[in-house]
């Protein structure tokens, strides 16, 4: 069962305009082989406009970035 927490939701400005951010933490899926779970962090966009609405999930996983195997950014 996936859990998830401390969810806030904001209105922030980007270049395409006013949109709304989710953000949250939430536990991965196991994994098949030893069935570990991690915490992830979730941030969710929502754009709107002219009718049209687009949702953007950006995830990040907490153990890749503990590991250091996500390369820094420069």
């Amino acid at each position: 069962m996936t859990k998830f927490a401390d969810p806030t939701v904001t209105n922030v400005k980007r270049k395409a305009g006013t949109v709304v951010l989710l953000t949250y933490r939430g536990d991965s899926a196991p994994d098949p082989v030893t069935g570990k779970v991690v915490r992830n962090a979730f941030e969710r966009y929502a754009f709107y406009r002219q009718g049209h609405e687009v949702d953007l999930t950006l995830v990040r996983s907490g153990e890749r970035r503990q590991r250091g195997l996500v390369a820094p950014r420069q």
